[in-house]
């Protein structure tokens, strides 16, 4: 009896243990969170000139950078679903004015494949180490080209760049240069109508007398079998 009330006792404890270190690992992944959730670089924000003055692409020909330049601000934390690690969110700022120069082409048949992207660079010109292109998701490419002259719109680009609580993420970025591209809707060729005047006659010669043949050929069996049936009853 008292042997089983040990082992009780032990398994009781051992349950005790467990979820009292449950409850102390959880509250360290909420506090973890909560701190990073909260954490602000003390660089968060910081102006970059455009190393390009003109947007890179099709655009460049109706947009411009106003002023030359662009402004990058922190965002926030985020988690990443997968790794579960947090990463710094940022986002980057650049107004862009219409020029005079007219469109050979109407807006509402720009394709929603059309993008204007963003390349930050450091000190060099070089584009700024494992951080590739920011694909400008969610600019709208015929909002910008529906502009009037004299026009401008900020156009933002998002990413994620460097481990949570790290200082100075942006310090390397001193400029940045716009790329952009321009697709159409593709246009769908009407189905072709034929029509029977441009139907070239000898092709139809040579079609009825392959069908006056064939019928001939049938006609002949036809009279066979009848005399090859008479034969046969003859008999």
């Amino acid at each position: 009896m008292k042997k089983s009330l040990k082992i009780v006792l032990g398994i009781v404890g051992a349950l005790l243990l467990l979820i009292i270190f449950n409850n102390i690992k959880s509250c360290a992944a909420e506090n973890e969170k909560e701190s990073n959730m909260n954490f602000k670089p003390a660089l968060s924000t910081k102006e970059i000139k455009c190393s390009n003055p003109l947007i890179n692409g099709e655009l460049g020909s109706y947009l411009e950078i106003k002023d030359g330049k662009a402004i990058i601000n922190f965002i926030g934390i985020e988690e990443n679903f997968m790794t579960k690690k947090y990463i710094q969110k940022w986002e980057v700022k650049v107004c862009v004015i219409r020029n005079s120069k007219p469109l050979p082409f109407e807006v509402k048949n720009v394709s929603g494949q059309s993008s204007i992207n963003a390349q930050l660079l450091n000190s060099n010109a070089s584009p700024i180490s494992n951080l590739d292109e920011i694909n400008g998701f969610g600019n709208s490419i015929d909002e910008l080209l529906s502009l009037k002259a004299g026009e401008n719109k900020w156009v933002t680009f998002t990413f994620n760049y460097g481990e949570s609580k790290k200082e100075d993420i942006i310090k390397e970025i001193q400029s940045f240069t716009l790329n952009s591209k321009i697709d159409f809707k593709e246009k769908k060729a009407p189905a072709a109508i034929i029509n029977s005047d441009e139907v070239n006659k000898d092709d139809l010669d040579k079609n009825m007398k392959a069908a006056e043949k064939a019928t001939e050929i049938m006609e002949r069996q036809v009279k066979m079998m009848d005399k090859v049936n008479k034969m046969s009853k003859d008999k």
